[in-house]
Order: C-alpha cells, then structure tokens, then sequence
C-alpha cells in the first residue's frame, strides 16, 4: 500500500494549514447548513481514492475555480446567512 506521509521534499507552510481550514469549514457548512447545491455537485470534492488523488484534485479544483465542465461555477448560498455566503465565497 502506498504510504500516505508527505513527501521528503514537501515543505508544510501556514498556507497548508489554512487551506485544510478552508476545505474543513466548507465540510461542515455543506453537511450541516440548508444552502442551494444538490449534494450530488458537491461530494465528489471529499471523496478520496486511495489509489490515486488525481480524481478528487480535479474536483477540488473546479469548485475552486468554478471551470466544472458540466455545470459552471459552484455558487453556495447558505439559506438565511448572507454572512456565511460570503465568507465562504471570499474564502473560495
């Protein structure tokens, strides 16, 4: 089985930290809060294949730059907190 340390040559910096912050929040806002995305659109972007990361960069990807090639950009609007819409698309 491949291990799933970090490389010898990665170097985790603040950034790292912050983007697990952001992919984290986004879990918890998707699983726990009433918003617009089919879960469908949405899941793909956690699930991980042991064998290979490529499929879930791809996803991470797109729903960071909105170039899903099927259905545009992911516009997540949370029912009834414009505040959090808008932390999580300044986040995005």
């Amino acid at each position: 089985m491949e291990s799933l340390l970090p490389r010898p040559s990665f170097r985790h910096r603040a950034h790292h930290d912050l983007e697990s912050f952001y992919w984290g929040l986004l879990w918890v806002v998707l699983v726990h809060t009433k918003h617009n995305l089919p879960r469908d659109y949405w899941r793909e972007v956690f699930v991980r294949d042991l064998r290979s990361d490529g499929p879930a960069l791809r996803a991470k990807w797109c729903w960071l730059t909105g170039s899903h090639p099927e259905q545009g950009p992911p516009q997540l609007i949370i029912a009834g907190n414009e505040p959090l819409t808008c932390l999580m698309a300044e986040l995005r």
